[in-house]
């Protein structure tokens, strides 16, 4: 609800810049995550992502099962990465000062702040085995990946 309200209000101020795809199955919809994990990564799809586009752009949220995995994506077509040519995937060498970053023991806040405090967050919750893939292509937008766990291992209350 708090993404959707957010969503709401991005949507009055960019009257008709993007259109808001959702694919969030019920069983995705039960799982509680803590507070504010994804209006950080929305809020750059459409900053970063759509708003400096030309044209109308799309935004995907989508949610999936993946054994005792929660997946969770965000997905836009708006400008991409810049100094990303080519399609760059979690496993590529490319985005490598974002993925540097991300899997760094230490987080330097500075740059890509809402990416690096989701994960560091994800992290200090549910362990290394979880968290952010960015994934992006200049010109043809980004997605990224949430993974964590669904079976309630690390949960708080801060949900």
């Amino acid at each position: 609800s708090i993404i959707k309200s957010y969503i709401r209000i991005q949507e009055n101020r960019f009257q008709g810049k993007f259109k808001v795809y959702y694919f969030l199955p019920k069983e995705t919809m039960k799982i509680p995550i803590m507070k504010m994990l994804l209006q950080p990564l929305v809020e750059n799809a459409i900053y970063h992502g759509l708003e400096p586009k030309e044209d109308k752009g799309n935004l995907y949220i989508g949610a999936r099962m993946e054994e005792h995995e929660l997946i969770i994506i965000i997905k836009d077509n708006g400008i991409g990465i810049k100094g990303q040519a080519k399609q760059m995937s979690c496993q590529d060498p490319g985005l490598k000062e974002i993925k540097r970053e991300l899997e760094a023991e230490k987080y330097d806040t500075s740059r890509h702040v809402g990416i690096l405090n989701t994960q560091a967050r994800i992290r200090l919750q549910y362990g290394k085995a979880y968290g952010l893939c960015v994934e992006s292509r200049q010109g043809d937008g980004t997605t990224i990946t949430m993974r964590i766990p669904a079976d309630g291992e690390g949960r708080t209350t801060d949900v």
